[in-house]
């Protein structure tokens, strides 16, 4: 992976995953092919997936609420869907807990035992 700034900040990741069509499925592959868009805006970062090559799309983004130093919202969009939001909890600086809901229902909780 490389991992691209401006001023200090960060504004690319360069390397991911895709997929590659095969007899019988799909096959994974890493490559530099693959980009993530980085956009940091106060106490939020949001990531998108991008393709150099302009005929792969990909419909992934990610965001990212901050609070302090820790991840305490992530949300992930696939497609035009409604996002899965995951919420975090901490102990200190541990991760106590995450939530996982969907179309504002709670799907799940897992503690993380410390």
């Amino acid at each position: 992976m490389k991992l691209s700034y401006d001023g200090g900040q960060l504004t690319r990741i360069t390397g991911g995953f895709t997929f590659i069509l095969m007899v019988g499925g799909f096959r994974t592959l890493f490559t530099d092919q693959v980009y993530w868009n980085v956009v940091v805006n106060d106490n939020r970062v949001t990531l998108e997936k991008k393709s150099i090559d302009k005929s792969v799309t990909f419909s992934d983004k990610h965001e990212l609420r901050y609070q302090g130093n820790k991840i305490v919202e992530r949300k992930i969009f696939e497609k035009a869907n409604t996002p899965i939001i995951y919420t975090y909890e901490y102990n200190g600086d541990l991760l106590k807990e995450e939530q996982i809901y969907k179309d504002s229902q709670f799907l799940i909780q897992k503690s993380i035992l410390l």
